[in-house]
């Protein structure tokens, strides 16, 4: 039951921030500008907070501990520029 009030606990919190996510970039197109993820930083604050979560819910929901916590948003950052330079024509693989 514990494990499920953690787990549960990290879920609501996942689903605040990124419905706070979702508001961020609402209003950045209200105000018209292009949101570029790499570069805003309270956008990949938002985006942190949110990994962190993610990150802890793996941690509850291994219980032999194999669960990961490690993980920051440089990750998401280093796969957006990832995604942006790989074309179409270019490998699945990479893509």
């Amino acid at each position: 039951m514990a494990i499920e009030a953690d787990a549960r606990r990290n879920v609501t919190e996942a689903i605040r921030i990124v419905q706070q996510m979702c508001s961020y970039e609402s209003e950045q197109r209200l105000r018209g500008r292009i949101l570029n993820t790499s570069l805003d930083e309270e956008y990949n604050i938002f985006r942190n907070k949110f990994l962190r979560e993610v990150c802890e819910i793996n941690v509850v929901a291994n219980s032999i501990g194999q669960g990961r916590d490690d993980l920051d948003v440089s990750v998401l950052i280093v796969a957006d520029e990832v995604s942006r330079k790989v074309s179409a024509s270019q490998s699945v693989a990479v893509r």
